[in-house]
């Protein structure tokens, strides 16, 4: 009988990228070019300073692969670390509605880091991505009991990813393929939501650490070392450990045609996505109203359970704190009328008196029955609503409804809207001119022989 890791395995090792839909090709491209400016806007956090200088300090000499933003090489290993690190430090890239998690900024760098090893054409780049997230489905059955639980699937689901975006750049057959992703599921952390709670650096390590696990998986099996081929659904594999309490078979329903890639959002807002409906609903109202700090009474915000619990209380204690925050995020877009930035959370920013004067007024209420809304897949057809209603001192009141925020697959960002979100996160780091030229690089990738003539440009200056 064929396991799981052997069905997905074989699936992408047989599939071509003339087997792709356009629309499937068009959210690779676009996330493509969403990791890449996630990666560089995120390259002068804290954390991943830090982290790129103990990555420097532990290596003898220089390596051949890039660190996107940085002047440095380093290892296949710690280039992928560094830039998966990167791409999710700043909150700012894809959640998907199917499989949950960030998968592109993982499954991004891995494939295009990989590729520095041979020539790989855009095509092949492309299709790697897509079949990266394909394998990301082996999570399916422990939603939804995961996020009840407090588990944070984005590391054993985006290692699996950056595993099969690997193994395919690699050239691995079936058997191989296997192996690695049975090898991945095995050693892959599970971690729990806690750090997105209270905060700490280590949060910003999640997305590299299972990337680098999931490229390991890969180069380990190439080899020929071996992995477990029941890991997931076997008597004592990762399912019954973890306690799933849907069919293993869930993990592959719809392969090959219900594609994974299509069921990602894209974020406009720089903060934690579950934040979104409420400042997408706080925008609405801003371009209409002016919002005088000292005329708002109480500001009332109701969202369902995931929302609720990840809220962080105003004022926030760093950046962190903030891109969970849900009074900070509404009190800043009520002030700036504009989606959330990069620079809102700057600390001059977190301590201005005018949105400190708004984010102490907004009250977050949980109503479970908008839990009803999100039927299975674990993130369901909504993506968590917020209500928000401002009370004014005059005894008025303006509200707001958002189902589905922008970026949602039901309300889906447009290619300048992904274009504009990039030039404002590589300004940190690059010219104008140099971001003009990889956004055309990555808006015709698929004419490219090899994408080293991409990972060549996203190198600092």
């Amino acid at each position: 009988m064929t396991t799981l890791v052997e069905t997905i395995a074989e699936f992408i090792s047989q599939t071509h990228f003339t087997d792709l839909p356009d629309d499937v090709v068009e959210n690779a491209r676009l996330l493509l070019l969403d990791s890449i400016g996630c990666a560089l806007g995120g390259s002068r956090q804290p954390s991943i300073v830090m982290l790129e200088q103990f990555v420097a300090s532990s290596e003898k000499g220089d390596g051949n692969f890039t660190v996107f933003g940085s002047k440095k090489k380093t290892s296949l290993l710690n280039a992928v670390l560094l830039n998966a690190s990167r791409a999710d430090a700043l909150e700012f890239s894809d959640v998907n509605k199917l499989v949950g998690g960030h998968p592109s900024c993982m499954i991004v760098p891995a494939a295009l880091n990989t590729a520095e090893k041979n020539q790989v054409s855009g095509k092949d780049l492309l299709l790697a991505i897509v079949l990266g997230y394909e394998a990301h489905r082996l999570v399916i059955p422990l939603y939804p009991k995961a996020f009840r639980d407090g588990l944070h699937l984005v590391m054993p689901g985006g290692a699996l990813g950056a595993c099969a975006a690997a193994g395919r750049i690699l050239g691995l057959n079936a058997r191989q393929l296997a192996n690695a992703l049975g090898i991945c599921g095995a050693v892959v952390p599970v971690a729990p939501f806690e750090p997105c709670r209270v905060g700490g650096y280590v949060k910003d390590l999640y997305t590299g650490w299972s990337a680098y696990t999931g490229v390991f998986s890969a180069l380990l099996a190439k080899t020929g070392f071996t992995g477990t081929p029941t890991l997931f659904e076997g008597d004592l594999g990762l399912y019954r450990v973890l306690r799933a309490e849907k069919n293993p078979l869930t993990s592959v329903e719809g392969l090959s045609s219900d594609w994974v890639i299509r069921r990602s959002c894209i974020k406009l807002h720089a903060s934690c996505r579950f934040t979104h409906s409420s400042a997408d609903a706080a925008l609405k109202i801003a371009q209409r109203t002016e919002i005088r700090p000292k005329e708002v009474k109480k500001i009332r915000i109701i969202t369902d359970t995931i929302p609720y619990q990840l809220n962080r209380a105003f004022p926030p204690n760093d950046a962190i704190d903030a891109r969970f925050s849900i009074p900070y995020v509404v009190a800043t877009v009520l002030i700036r009328k504009r989606p959330i930035q990069i620079d809102d959370f700057d600390i001059s920013k977190i301590q201005d008196e005018d949105i400190a004067h708004i984010a102490e007024k907004v009250e977050v209420h949980l109503d479970k029955k908008l839990d009803g809304l999100y039927p299975e897949p674990p993130l369901g057809k909504g993506f968590r609503t917020a209500i928000i209603e401002i009370e004014f001192m005059d005894g008025s009141r303006i509200s707001e409804r958002v189902d589905f925020p922008k970026g949602d697959p039901n309300n889906p960002a447009s290619r300048m809207e992904v274009m504009r979100k990039f030039y404002i996160q590589a300004e940190r780091v690059f010219s104008p001119k140099k971001m003009r030229h990889i956004v055309e690089l990555v808006n015709n990738i698929e004419d490219i022989n090899d994408v080293r003539i991409l990972t060549s440009l996203l190198r600092a200056p």
